[in-house]
């Protein structure tokens, strides 16, 4: 029954809410994954339970419950179902930013004020004074200068490049470059080199991958800058005022007598600066552009194996993706080995193939291979007998139908003498049956068994 409240929960912890989210740590991914699973109780485990994992010094990944609570089902949170990942889409181009408004021009300072007149000295006797000359005339205010014009926008940037992919599907007769992926059978293959035209199963040239794994498309390149925009033009200069007339000359007037010189007057005070007009304010920056979408995730497409024989043939068990790794028949890049009999050629006329190493001691009747009658009625042995420095080497064929049989069997010169050993072809039962039988001593019996 789920519990009601009325308000938000303040947990004043640095770790998760929840115990089991973990983080769970391991030297390796196994290490850590195996932390989780032994914490985490089946009676912990829900469907979507999400826990934190960190593999040595990594940043933490999320892993979840899915498909079930076994410890099979605990998987990366991102991964998807089995089959090849689709490459993802393009991202969208991000729109043009806005240009930002003009900023508004600074006031202007106010004038500084005049500084005070120093003080008259004694003035002498005056001369006469000449007439005075007429004053000129004020010059013309010089015009103001143009404004600049605003810098032209800059051009939109190109947008990215898709993203490619080197899966090359169902593998067909053709060149295939270096890096290219392709499906042959259970199997996916890559290939090493340029213009490979060998076929994938030989090897040469191509590289076996683990089971049908999905391939993430490579990442679009990102869309280029937009240009920037042209810097305005400077405003023209205002022109010059023009100068003012010269004033005419007085008359000279007549000499006085040199009067006494006045005291120096004391200089005027500096007037005050005027104030620095305020700046203008900065125009809005323009808007970002929205960001593209990300592409979709790769499906996964990793085998579930059974079996850990080092060069162990992989075959399929049921359907995709079980997997078995046969411990009976291996292949470790130059030799094929199959530890038991092996069978060849169409469904009802299949051959067999197989080897025996057999002791035959004083006085006892061995059998070597009992063929089943009802799936063949010939065969074909080529054998060495030995013992200490007695040897020979031969054939024997064999043909039977119900309960008779006739054999022959062809061998080199004894070195020494193997009187002492003889083969014989018997039926029992439902069985053909190769016997050996020693009267002198022990011998060791090599045969190479065919059978149709």
């Amino acid at each position: 029954m789920a519990i009601n409240l009325s308000d938000n929960i303040l947990a004043k912890t640095t770790g998760p809410g929840d115990a089991k989210y973990g983080p769970y740590t391991g030297a390796n991914l196994s290490a850590a994954l195996s932390a989780a699973t032994t914490y985490l109780l089946p009676s912990y485990r829900y469907e979507g339970l999400t826990v934190g994992i960190i593999v040595g010094s990594d940043p933490i990944v999320e892993y979840w419950f899915y498909g079930g609570i076994l410890d099979g089902n605990l998987v990366l949170k991102q991964s998807g179902t089995s089959g090849m990942g689709a490459t993802g889409s393009n991202g969208t181009s991000g729109t043009s930013g806005v240009d930002g408004a003009n900023g508004t021009a600074g006031t202007s300072g106010v004038n500084g004020n005049n500084g005070t007149a120093g003080t008259s000295g004694n003035q002498g006797d005056n001369g006469t004074s000449g007439t005075s000359g007429n004053q000129g005339d004020n010059g013309t205010s010089g015009s103001s200068g143009t404004s600049g014009v605003n810098g032209a926008a800059g051009d939109n940037g190109t947008s990215g490049t898709s993203g490619t992919s080197p899966y090359k599907g169902a593998y067909v007769a053709g060149t295939y470059q270096d890096g290219d992926i392709v499906i042959d059978g259970l199997f996916s293959y890559q290939s090493t080199a340029n213009n490979n035209n060998n076929v994938p199963s030989s090897l040469n040239d191509w590289i076996l991958l683990n089971g049908l794994d999905g391939v993430s498309g490579t990442s679009g390149t990102s869309g280029t800058d937009g240009t920037s925009g042209t810097s305005g033009t400077d405003g023209t200069s205002g022109t010059s005022g023009t100068d003012g007339t010269s004033g005419t000359s007085g008359t000279d007037g007549t000499s006085g007598t040199s009067g006494t010189d006045g005291t120096s007057g004391t200089s005027g005070t500096d007037g005050t600066s005027g104030t620095s007009g305020t700046d203008g304010t900065s125009g809005t920056s323009g808007t970002d552009g929205t960001s593209g979408t990300s592409g979709t995730s790769g499906t996964s497409g990793l085998l579930s194996l059974t079996g850990t024989t080092n060069n162990g043939i992989i075959t399929l068990n049921g359907s995709v993706p079980n997997a078995i790794v046969e411990s009976n028949m291996t292949f470790d890049g130059l030799s094929l080995s199959i530890n038991n009999s092996a069978l060849i050629g169409e469904s009802g006329v299949q051959a067999l193939y197989t080897s025996k190493l057999t002791t035959a001691t004083v006085s006892n009747t061995v059998s070597i291979y009992s063929f089943a009658t009802a799936s063949y009625t010939s065969a074909h042995i080529d054998y060495n007998v030995s013992s200490g420095s007695n040897l020979r080497a031969g054939s024997l064929t064999a043909v039977w139908q119900g309960n008779s049989i006739t054999y022959t069997d062809v061998s080199t010169v004894d070195l020494g003498t193997t009187t002492g050993f003889t083969f014989s072809f018997v039926i029992s039962g439902t069985y053909a049956v190769l016997q050996a039988l020693s009267s002198t001593s022990t011998w060791g019996v090599k045969t190479l068994i065919r059978a149709i």
